[in-house]
């Protein structure tokens, strides 16, 4: 299963609308901050961020399962890094660039 959190109502509808035509059935979608992750389905194995973040924010870290692995594009609108976080423990991480 693919849970997708989308915090523009419109970009929301459009990706739905996108996927039911394209018959997806098993993939959510989330109208809300992907900041704060998707507690309702975790401990996730994966999770991708698409929109760049100062740095990865602890509630989607804290929804992944141990050895779980988060990527996305770590930075600022003008210079980003694409960047791997992998779970070790419930404290310990290790960042990849």
């Amino acid at each position: 299963m693919v849970v997708a959190v989308e915090v523009n109502e419109a970009t929301n509808k459009f990706g739905r609308g996108n996927l039911d035509g394209l018959a997806c059935k098993d993939i959510i979608t989330i109208l809300g901050d992907g900041s704060l992750g998707y507690k309702e389905e975790s401990l996730h194995d994966e999770i991708s961020l698409t929109a760049v973040c100062r740095g990865f924010p602890p509630e989607p870290f804290n929804q992944l399962k141990n050895s779980g692995k988060m990527i996305g594009p770590i930075g600022s609108s003008a210079i980003q890094e694409l960047a791997l976080l992998q779970r070790l423990s419930s404290y310990q991480h290790r960042k990849n660039t």
